[in-house]
């Protein structure tokens, strides 16, 4: 354990996100250790070459001299002690120690191992040097000369912040004391094992600071682990999808069937862990493969890639599907067939027009008598954010697209504006808001997170034609903007004034539970704000999206988007969750944009979801 040291420059900067591993030069054993292990393993090399005291140069040409036996008090000297009261032949070692006590210093003196009676120091030097209280000094003589050998650090038996020898490693000692809480969360998530992301709420910058293993930021294990494949009705992957281009399979050169006859169109999103943590004003997020104390699972899922179209074929059991198709049968917005072969054609295009209700319902008849398969949930959206905020350090998703990394291969930029552009005026004019990006339109990009340019068609501004965006977050096509996307397995109880005046959060994590009536099987989260506006705070705890604080923000800091609430002038309102926008909401867009004005039954030209499956152990213990 000697000589082994914690570098605390290295410890706080690995904190900020600039290093790799935050401990250096250890020996600790591979795996889960305490802060009271590490203090064992941080102590200092027991002996220094000091060739200079207080800066003065000791070339062994001075006698000691000086010496004096007084009261431990600093009384009146007894005795004079010199040299020749100790037999010294060449080859002798001398330790002089000395240690403040009260005004005084108490010395002692060691020949060759044998130990003389301590004396008060009055005034000992060697030649014109001053020997430094605290310190162990180590002489041999040799030549007739005494010659300093080295600097002895003289440390306690254990660290300790209060001791009052001031050779002790006290000072690195209260480092580790002051530095506990962030070594408690290096050691209790295992070194290496995790990356993530902090900022400061009292900060407004949108962008984030990657804290943790900088290697995994790199190389985002748990990001690249997303991907497209198609799905069957049981929750079996059929074949995976081109990494480059998802209209082939894995091998790049078969094509794929988008149709629906193989399977959903869906992206894996892989099991991982994370935590959450406040730290005083700082706010935490770590994620890793593995399960680590304290954090939780999240993921082990599948969300369609594409906004959710709903399959008519059988007409008393529709089913809300992922999939290119242009047939009648699959026919988005309101299934309107009188525009069939115009320039509002709404073949190709998910399905609007429908309930969080309704939604949920055509989604479980994918597999009867099941709760796994989903109109998208909380729980997997909430995974799905995150995982966009810790590979690009910002919260802004709306930051301009950039495919090239930062110069130490980090991901910067964002996904663009998205499809939010759109003129509100000109497209009630154009289609009556609803959708009208086909399904699939970034199947070009594969896995890969990018944009696809889209120019909206002549009727809908023949003078100033106009080009969006359509961005898709590693296979998650329109993530936010287009339409909204009701999402299940949150309820926000919102009460007037006089009710109560609470705006309060309910989640389900398991499926069955998922209803539009009432609360059961709901547990109470938490407060969220009552008045809209750009998000300033959220929840935090366990993930949670809903904002607390909606004033004092903008579009371009903290969380840089928009929240939506209505409160009842009385009694109260059970109300669900739209997320992401629509395509004329602009800079109010994003991830983490929120709507709790609308109740489950309610449907709109602009309002769709997304498919989702949900494995049986995907909420357990278990691994799915």
């Amino acid at each position: 354990m000697a000589g082994t040291k914690i570098n605390e420059a290295t410890l706080r900067e690995s904190l900020k996100g600039t290093e790799n591993i935050p401990i250096v030069d250890t020996d600790l054993p591979k795996g889960r250790t305490t802060a009271a292990k590490l203090k064992e393993y941080v102590q200092p090399d027991k002996l220094k070459t000091a060739k200079t005291i207080d800066g003065k140069q000791f070339d062994g040409s001075k006698n000691i001299s000086h010496l004096a036996v007084c009261s431990t008090n600093g009384g009146t000297a007894t005795k004079a002690v010199t040299m020749s009261d100790f037999t010294i032949d060449t080859g002798s070692r001398l330790e002089i120690l000395f240690e403040e006590s009260n005004t005084a210093y108490n010395v002692s003196l060691s020949v060759n191992g044998s130990q003389a009676h301590p004396i008060c120091y009055q005034g000992v030097q060697i030649g014109n040097g001053v020997l430094k209280a605290g310190c162990v000094y180590l002489l041999e003589y040799y030549q007739s000369k005494w010659h300093i050998v080295g600097e002895i650090v003289n440390v306690d038996a254990e660290l300790s912040d209060t001791s009052t020898n001031p050779v002790q490693n006290k000072v690195i000692a209260g480092k580790v004391n002051e530095m506990q809480e962030d070594l408690s969360l290096l050691l209790s998530a295992g070194f290496g094992l995790w990356y993530g992301v902090e900022w400061d709420v009292t900060e407004s910058d949108s962008a984030v600071t990657r804290i943790g293993n900088m290697d995994l930021h790199r190389s985002l294990p748990i990001q690249n682990g997303m991907y497209r494949c198609i799905l069957n009705d049981d929750g079996e992957e059929v074949y995976k999808l081109g990494a480059d281009d998802s209209t082939k399979k894995e091998d790049g050169v078969t094509s794929a069937v988008l149709d629906g006859t193989d399977g959903m169109v869906m992206v894996r999103i892989p099991t991982f862990y994370a935590k959450f943590v406040r730290d005083g004003n700082k706010r935490r997020v770590l994620i890793s493969e593995n399960n680590l104390p304290g954090f939780m699972r999240m993921g082990g899922c599948y969300i369609s890639a594409y906004e959710a179209a709903i399959d008519r074929t059988t007409s008393g059991t529709p089913k809300l599907a992922s999939v290119v198709n242009e047939t009648a049968n699959f026919r988005g917005g309101n299934n309107n067939a009188e525009w069939d072969g115009t320039y509002r054609s709404l073949l190709g295009m998910p399905a609007t027009s429908t309930s969080l209700t309704n939604f949920r319902t055509y989604a479980r008849n994918r597999k009867v008598d099941n709760t796994e398969w989903n109109c998208i949930d909380y729980q997997a959206y909430k995974a799905l954010y995150w995982l966009y905020v810790v590979e690009y350090a910002n919260r802004n998703c709306q930051l301009d697209f950039n495919d090239a990394l930062t110069s130490e291969g980090f991901r910067q930029g964002g996904l663009g504006a998205g499809v939010t552009n759109i003129n509100g005026t000109k497209w009630s004019n154009f289609n009556g808001y609803y959708p009208f990006i086909k399904c699939g339109y970034t199947n070009s990009l594969g896995n890969n997170t990018g944009v696809a340019a889209y120019t909206m068609p002549d009727e809908y501004d023949a003078e100033t034609p106009l080009t969006t965006y359509v961005p898709s977050y590693r296979g998650v096509e329109n993530p936010f903007g287009h339409i909204w996307k009701w999402t299940d397995g949150l309820h926000i109880r919102i009460q007037s004034e006089e009710a109560g005046g609470r705006s309060i959060l309910y989640t389900a994590n398991d499926p069955a539970n998922y209803q539009d009536s009432n609360y059961d099987g709901y547990d109470e989260i938490g407060d969220i704000a009552r008045v809209e506006g750009y998000v300033k705070d959220i929840l935090f705890d366990e993930g949670e999206m809903l904002p607390t604080v909606t004033t004092g923000s903008s579009s371009t800091k903290d969380f840089s988007d928009y929240f939506y609430t209505n409160i009842p002038a009385s009694g109260e309102a059970l109300r669900g969750v739209l997320f992401g926008g629509y395509a004329a909401d602009g800079a109010t867009a994003g991830f983490a944009y929120s709507s709790a004005s609308r109740v489950p039954a309610e449907a709109g030209a602009s309002i769709g979801s997304r498919l989702c499956f949900i494995p049986g152990t995907a909420r357990s213990a278990g691994e799915s």
